[in-house]
């Protein structure tokens, strides 16, 4: 008896969790209209190379989520924007942004591509090179435009290791 009753409950219990899942989306990925990505993508260079982190911040959702090599994950407008503004106020930030494959899924868009970084301290020294690779995720707006969710990119160079104290 408890084996029959233990079959039904998970018969149940799959069929329950099945008919709860979305249903499958029909959406086809379409590279026809990427204009308004390229756009997001363009203002994102031309905040970030006048360093201004508010403008930056601004083409993020609220909940949006910047996930930078080596660090831990930066979430919303406040922590955006802070996050840039510290840099910039160090540095003197010049990036170069190449798409290799964007798509729209509806009310959503992915980007990808390289990057190419050049942080010059204004305090003086030798700039900073840097490139790597990117994913962005975005979402249409109520009010049409796209915004950035999620942003995550990695350096393709060797990350330099601290010299390490020897314990005894």
């Amino acid at each position: 008896m408890n084996r029959i009753m233990l079959t039904l409950t998970a018969t149940l219990l799959t069929c329950a969790l099945i008919g709860c899942a979305p249903p499958p989306s029909n959406e086809s990925p379409s590279n026809s209209d990427t204009t308004p990505i390229d756009k997001v993508r363009t203002d994102f260079s031309d905040a970030f190379n006048a360093g201004d982190a508010a403008r930056v911040a601004g083409l993020y959702t609220a909940d949006g989520v910047v996930m930078p090599a080596h660090q831990p994950a930066i979430t919303g407008h406040d922590a955006i924007e802070n996050y840039n503004k510290q840099m910039f106020d160090m540095y003197t930030a010049k990036i170069s942004i190449t798409p290799a494959e964007t798509k729209v899924y509806g009310d959503r868009g992915m980007d990808r591509g390289t990057f190419t970084l050049e942080l010059t301290p204004k305090a003086g020294g030798n700039p900073i090179m840097d490139e790597g690779k990117y994913l962005v995720l975005l979402q249409r707006q109520s009010d049409g435009s796209w915004k950035v969710t999620h942003d995550i990119d990695n350096t393709n160079l060797p990350r330099e290791e601290t010299p390490r104290e020897e314990t005894k």
